[in-house]
């Protein structure tokens, strides 16, 4: 009794274990044309082919029946290819195939090989070598049974695979052929896509400018392959999540993984706004007070407040400052202004803000320009008398 019910036990844990750790085919091609014969419904028509010089044709002839993919023509570099397809929600990854050269085709090593960007590739174990079909053995064929992919091919938003001709060449029409080409995966409860926006924080625009910024804040612990932002509800994306020079108006964010939408996420609170803050800023004049001298000839001296010093530094403003600025005072002070008085200087901005600043301005007339007396020009002169002693001098 106690042998049988270990025995029970131990096919009941074996049968748990089996159920919990199944396969799911995620993709498959029984080579009966290029696109994918079974799988999940996101690969539904995935696709395989290689580079060959006839591209590639499905046999019916098969071996030992059935159809098989062939093609001709290979150098070192050319692949047997898939297009990308989901791994999202899977881990355990294993690819089973079938593959062999025949005639003249490629007599090199090959490579499994994956991708999650279809440009960078990582080995799947070590290079391997075909078997050859000859006259003698014509459905001869190297078997490839459950070959695991390194954890970076797991819960991929899309992945890539191919297997490498990394050396050899075809001659005389010879080439390869492959079938039965299954990708599989063991389903997983962590999440396939937990790309989260966290905030979205901007800067509004100024001064009538198109100077308005959006920032994106995001993150996902799931994704492999760098996040792009958008702004225009997906139209376009960018690497950097910083959005600058823009015009105030409404925006649209999303966020993906990589150039698939398979990991895609709109933000919560769209449209996100860029304000148009109006500029009220005035601008600053740095002033001091001064004294000025009038000329000794002319008994004037310029009241332009660059020329006589009331600035400190340069004239600033958060946006731009127009040509001009004014004053409250004579533009020329003259003897009539000789003392102390207040003086103004108005600028403005573009955006019609004025600045200002108030100085006292002591005018001296130390070279006496305006003391002196009239001075009369004097001549002598003879005066004749009439016949009744009088005259007129001119």
């Amino acid at each position: 009794m106690r042998l049988t019910l270990r025995f029970t036990l131990i096919i009941i844990i074996a049968l748990l274990y089996e159920t919990t750790h199944a396969q799911t085919t995620l993709v498959g091609w029984n080579m009966n044309s290029a696109s994918s014969s079974s799988g999940i419904p996101e690969n539904a028509g995935t696709t395989i082919s290689a580079p060959g010089t006839g591209g590639t044709f499905f046999s019916g002839v098969g071996c030992p029946g059935g159809q098989e993919a062939i093609a001709n023509g290979w150098s070192p570099g050319d692949s047997w290819a898939t297009s990308g397809f989901s791994t999202q929600g899977y881990n355990n990854i294993t690819v089973s195939y079938e593959q062999a050269r025949f005639e003249f085709g490629p007599n090199g090593t090959w490579q499994l090989q994956y991708s999650t960007d279809n440009s960078n590739w990582t080995n799947a174990g070590g290079t391997y070598t075909l078997a050859t079909r000859t006259g003698t053995n014509l459905c001869n064929t190297s078997t490839f049974t459950d070959v695991v992919l390194p954890t970076g091919a797991n819960n991929q938003c899309q992945l890539f695979v191919r297997l490498l001709n990394t050396d050899g060449f075809s001659s005389g029409g010879g080439g390869t052929v492959i079938d039965n080409f299954i990708v599989e995966g063991t389903a997983t409860t962590a999440s396939s896509c937990n790309l989260t926006i966290n905030s979205v924080p901007t800067a509004g625009a100024t001064c009538g400018q198109d100077n308005g910024s959006i920032t994106i804040n995001a993150s996902c612990s799931s994704c492999s392959v760098g996040l792009l932002y958008s702004i225009d509800n997906g139209a376009s994306f960018q690497a950097s999540n910083s959005f600058t020079a823009l015009a105030p108006g409404n925006y649209n964010v999303v966020v993906r993984e990589g150039n698939s939408d398979c990991c895609r996420v709109e933000f919560g609170s769209n449209p996100v706004v860029v304000d148009d803050i109006p500029d009220t800023t005035p601008p600053v004049l740095p002033c001091q007070d001064v004294t000025v001298e009038l000329d000794a000839t002319t008994g004037t001296v310029s009241g332009d407040p660059s020329v006589i010093g009331i600035f400190t530094g340069p004239i600033t403003d958060n946006c731009e400052l127009a040509s001009l600025g004014s004053l409250n005072y004579p533009p020329t002070l003259s003897c009539d202004n000789i003392g102390q008085f207040q003086g103004t200087v108005f600028w403005e901005d573009v955006n019609g803000n004025v600045g200002s600043c108030t100085v006292s301005i002591t005018v001296q007339n130390s070279n006496f320009s305006c003391n002196h007396p009239p001075v009369p020009v004097c001549q002598n002169l003879t005066v004749n008398a009439d016949a009744n002693c009088q005259g007129t001098a001119n």
